[in-house]
């Protein structure tokens, strides 16, 4: 964590250098005058007054080489301020492939301008929609001279119309916009392949960043392996080609020394963040989300809001082949940590307005997955981990990678106070916090699964309370498996 700190600030400082040495202006080139200032005539005069002469001619060319100058600076300003201001020649698009092809759904679509639009990110926008929605779907939009690409972050659904919109400024008038769009269709779904099985499990791990660029760079001088694999268990499926699923799952424990992860990730239970992941799927591909989620990191615990997960299972269906993870961070997280204002400096052109009119900065990654038969484990996924504003009515939400019975789950809990970091550390006592055992009655009921449960308080959950809850759960053969939720009521 140190190291990305040292990049982040580095980055910052960088960038602010730059800008600090454009600022200050280029010095002018030697011979040429440094001063408007000029000497008349009246200086001292010979007996002959050739020197006098002399001077006077001097000065004469002096000034008519300055009129001669400025008259050459005032043409050539004038005509520039009027090529600024003046639109360039209309600005069409080539759509490639053509309007109304068919496409992949992981493609990005091509623009092929007719002229060069304005290059700033800020003067661009694109809209992808499904057919049949009004919500749009995440995309990157870049600029390269006179060609643009519009690539959806998430997969597409198979055999689903969609818009491509676009608009882009003129290079002069950066009021004057040109816009248009496409409609292409996605591919239908292929036949020969198998859905993810129930029960399988999954290592998914950080193979790349997409976006944003800043953070790209600043990822490339940390190791992967050092972020956390998120280990996701496939609990329910509809049967057939396609239909709806349920992830489960949780953050698991990156191997020491920098190892890369293989095979068996053991689940973190010193940091026990856990999600369920509702979504569906189509043949060899699935969507879910979109939900919340905490990723800590090395201590600095990062909410992910909106996570999406969309990806390709492999061909002998028993795990994923690709992903990609979007989400919605917070900037003032990244100011909390680092104590850099994130919009104003490293993320300038990355930051949008959420519908609160707060700023947030989307994050999209690559995963890769690996099979990995989790030994017995479970989840708590509701509330989410360190989640505060919780109802008191709410019922605790538990899954299983294995079967279960009542008699074999136990719920504990305590209430916690008097921490000098309770938003992330409420139940640490090197931070002054006292945990105090409580009793809370309520029921633990299984499903027809017997791989989830849910737990109801009778009378609900103390308001503006601290809670911390252990689970101790055991499978058929004896094993058990503990774990802790903390969560803090409204």
């Amino acid at each position: 964590m140190q190291r990305i700190r040292y990049v982040i600030v580095f980055f910052a400082v960088f960038g602010f250098g730059i800008s600090s040495y454009v600022g200050c202006g280029t010095p002018p080139p030697a011979g040429e005058g440094g001063t408007n200032s000029t000497t008349d005539g009246g200086g001292s005069t010979d007996s002959t007054g050739i020197n006098s002469n002399k001077n006077a001619n001097s000065n004469k060319n002096a000034n008519s080489n300055k009129n001669a100058n400025s008259n050459k600076n005032a043409n050539t300003n004038s005509n520039k301020n009027t090529n600024d201001n003046k639109p360039g020649p209309p600005i069409t698009v080539t759509w490639v492939p053509a309007d109304g092809s068919e496409i992949g759904v992981q493609d990005c679509v091509t623009l092929k301008f007719s002229s060069e639009p304005s290059q700033s990110k800020a003067k661009r926008s694109a809209e992808v929609i499904q057919d049949g929605s009004s919500s749009p779907v995440a995309a990157d939009f870049t600029i390269t001279g006179t060609e643009g690409k519009i690539c959806p972050f998430s997969l597409l659904f198979y055999g689903t119309k969609y818009k491509f919109s676009y608009k882009v400024t003129d290079p002069n008038v950066k009021t004057k916009t040109y816009t248009g769009s496409a409609t292409f269709t996605t591919k239908k779904a292929p036949t020969s392949t198998k859905p993810l099985e129930v029960g399988a499990g999954v290592n998914l791990k950080l193979k790349g960043l997409k976006s944003p660029a800043a953070l790209q760079s600043l990822l490339g001088s940390v190791n992967p392996d050092q972020i956390p694999p998120i280990l996701l268990t496939l609990h329910s499926r509809d049967k057939g080609a396609k239909g709806k699923l349920l992830y489960v799952g949780g953050l698991g424990v990156a191997p020491p020394g920098g190892k890369a992860h293989q095979g068996k990730d053991v689940m973190n239970t010193k940091t026990p963040v856990s999600l369920a992941l509702d979504g569906t799927f189509n043949a060899n591909s699935f969507y879910v989300g979109p939900t919340n989620f905490i990723l800590s990191i090395s201590g600095f615990n990062l909410q992910l809001e909106d996570l999406r997960i969309t990806g390709i299972f492999t061909a002998d269906g028993k795990s994923i082949k690709t992903a990609v993870l979007e989400g919605v961070i917070d900037p003032e997280l990244i100011k909390a940590q680092f104590g850099i204002d994130a919009c104003a400096t490293l993320l300038r052109d990355d930051c949008f307005k959420n519908k609160d009119g707060k700023n947030r900065v989307r994050i999209v990654g690559d995963l890769v997955g690996i099979e990995n038969p989790l030994g017995f484990s479970a989840f708590m996924t509701s509330p989410l981990y360190l989640q505060s504003g919780v109802l008191t009515s709410s019922k605790l939400d538990v899954y299983f990678n294995q079967e279960v019975k009542d008699a074999d789950v136990k719920l504990t809990f305590s209430t916690c106070s008097g921490s000098s970091s309770a938003a992330d550390k409420p139940c640490d006592t090197t931070k002054g916090a006292t945990i105090t055992p409580t009793k809370v009655d309520g029921t633990f009921a299984l499903d027809k699964s017997k791989k989830f449960g849910q737990f109801t308080a009778k009378a609900g959950f103390t308001a503006s309370t601290w809670y911390k809850v252990n689970l101790s759960a055991k499978n058929a053969k004896g094993k058990e498996f503990k774990t802790f939720l903390l969560f803090k009521t409204q």
